[in-house]
């Protein structure tokens, strides 16, 4: 198997509340945030969750054109899923940040059925709408509202 820039040739945490997202993402847009997930800084800091490359980087590991990036960058980035700081020019790196990458980056992303009571604050007692698995920010729950709900 092939490392991985870091030395880790590991595993992925892959959130369960991405299969309720399936529906709306591209095919490309869920192949493009799939190799986002694989190359995010995953370290402790204010890199974590980031991505830092090129989109020639991108276009060569995926295999598609730069306009076919382009878009699945724009669908990922309208849900949104990302947010991307574009380089000044071909030589610098854009950064692209996956948004709740870690479920304490948002206090509705907080899945409480992985956590026990020693190492939690919430208390014990909790309904089952507070066990769900956090989703992604598009989904109702994001926006505080109930699952099902439109936002």
């Amino acid at each position: 198997m092939k490392q991985s820039p870091k030395g880790d040739s590991g595993f992925v945490k892959l959130r369960r509340g991405l299969r309720s997202h399936l529906a709306e993402m591209s095919g490309n847009g869920l192949k493009l945030f799939s190799e986002l997930l694989f190359r995010a800084d995953w370290g402790p800091g204010p890199k974590r969750g980031w991505v830092e490359t090129t989109y020639e980087d991108l276009t060569n590991s995926l295999g598609w054109s730069l306009k076919t990036l382009q878009r699945a960058v724009e669908g990922l980035t309208e849900k949104p899923y990302t947010e991307v700081e574009r380089a000044a020019n071909q030589y610098e790196l854009t950064r692209i940040k996956i948004f709740k990458y870690d479920v304490e980056e948002f206090a509705s992303g907080l899945d409480k059925s992985v956590h026990s009571a020693v190492h939690s604050t919430t208390p014990i007692s909790q309904s089952h709408d507070d066990l769900r698995a956090p989703c992604l920010p598009s989904c109702c729950c994001f926006y505080g509202g109930r699952p099902g709900l439109q936002c």
